[in-house]
């Protein structure tokens, strides 16, 4: 794998925005044949919807335009202050992006900065002939490049009639199964899910609604063996996707996912563990009756190209909650752990030789602040640490009560 590195090294660039009220900031990937935008985008804290998704449209369509990826977007992820907003801004985005809908998803946590919304969006453009985006839907987007396929689905909700938290739980993982069938996957094509679940620390009978919720994944999962085709010869782990389960501002269940096919040989991805914590999916019962079915992280390598996905990450080490009511040391911890999955010596532990990455290698992290008192502290350490990293500050419950803070990202290993 790592003869074929020396031929190119990706490179990471990261832009901030700043223009008349208007804030974001973007990190662009340029590989050898293709070329990855991930923006974020806020308005202006004053003014009412219409102008803030005015704001946010200039924002968008200066950056792809000037990186001339009009119609390359094919994931945006919408953050709501409130779920009623949906249909405006459908129409809204609809009329901006018309046939180049990307797979969105709407998700209702409230923006930590005051704006109405934020968005964050991925774009990728290819040079090579072969590279194609076929649009399913906008919730269902599809990407041929470099003889992979890649399957972006978003906006995965329940139906109304489970009231309970499995209930609803399995049906939306079983509507996620289902999509996935429909263009050509399998499950076990998975390599990332988000699961974005109402009141998830709240009791339900005598158990707890983000128990219930792993209890939904577990029996859907059950018997899967995850992207079995691209793991190293000699990985003797357990494969699951990387996943962030974290809380949302109403009562629903609302997912996102990637899947992938490719018949290229040289292509590698692998579930990295991290050697401070305990594997999610070997949590004891006292944490829940079945338990979490993902990785702390997903790496993804084509040949010199390499990224790798975090899953959502807390103040944890073995399997115990750290600096219980100190919002600073937490955010330290998970940014510790979050380091510790992308050394050369980790990564290489997972049959990902050549390759290695910092903090400074983020290319775009969500931060989930549990309460608004401890976001000042919680942002001081992000930007200390994370410095010029677009950043989705929102504020969402975290899957135990004493745990404040959560962060995910995507990060670019450098070849070594």
């Amino acid at each position: 794998m790592t003869d074929s590195c020396t031929n190119f090294d990706p490179k990471l660039e990261r832009h901030s925005i700043c223009c008349q009220g208007r804030d974001g900031a973007y990190s662009l990937i340029r590989q050898k044949n293709l070329r990855q935008l991930y923006l974020v985008a806020e308005s202006s804290a004053g003014g009412d919807l219409e102008s803030h998704f005015a704001e946010i449209r200039e924002t968008i369509a200066e950056v792809l335009s000037q990186q001339k990826m009009r119609d390359s977007a094919v994931a945006m992820s919408v953050f709501l202050n409130d779920i009623g907003q949906k249909q405006f801004l459908r129409q809204k985005f609809c009329e901006f992006f018309g046939e180049n809908f990307p797979a969105t998803t709407y998700i209702p946590q409230t923006s930590c900065c005051g704006n109405n919304f934020v968005v964050e969006l991925f774009a990728i453009g290819g040079a090579d002939s072969n590279f194609v985006i076929k649009r399913h839907n906008e919730n269902c987007v599809q990407v041929f490049a470099d003889e992979m396929s890649i399957l972006f689905c978003g906006d995965i909700r329940s139906d109304d009639s489970p009231l309970l938290s499995y209930g609803r739980s399995l049906n939306a993982i079983q509507k996620m199964q289902n999509l996935l069938q429909q263009e050509g996957y399998a499950i076990s094509d998975l390599y990332r899910t988000w699961l974005y679940q109402g009141a998830i620390v709240d009791a339900e009978g005598d158990t707890q609604r983000y128990k219930e919720l792993n209890r939904a994944r577990s029996d859907v999962y059950h018997g899967q063996q995850f992207i079995t085709k691209f793991l190293p010869q000699d990985y003797r782990g357990v494969a699951f996707p990387s996943s962030t389960g974290i809380g949302a501002d109403d009562y629903d269940l609302v997912i996102s996912c990637q899947a992938v096919k490719s018949q290229r040989d040289d292509l590698i991805i692998v579930p990295l563990e991290n050697p401070m914590q305990t594997s999610a999916f070997d949590y004891a019962e006292v944490y829940s009756p079945k338990s979490p079915k993902f990785s702390r992280a997903m790496a993804f390598v084509a040949g010199s190209d390499a990224k790798v996905y975090i899953s959502g990450t807390a103040s944890i080490t073995d399997s115990e909650s750290r600096f219980e009511g100190d919002p600073k040391r937490q955010t330290h911890q998970t940014l510790d752990n979050i380091a510790a999955l992308v050394t050369p010596g980790n990564l290489a532990k997972h049959g990902v030789n050549g390759f290695g990455a910092t903090l400074e290698q983020l290319a775009v992290a969500r931060v989930y602040v549990k309460n608004k008192s401890d976001f000042p502290a919680v942002r001081q350490v992000c930007e200390e640490r994370m410095q010029g990293t677009p950043i989705v500050y929102t504020f969402a419950d975290v899957c135990r009560p004493e745990l404040l803070v959560e962060i995910e990202g995507i990060i670019v290993p450098k070849i070594q």
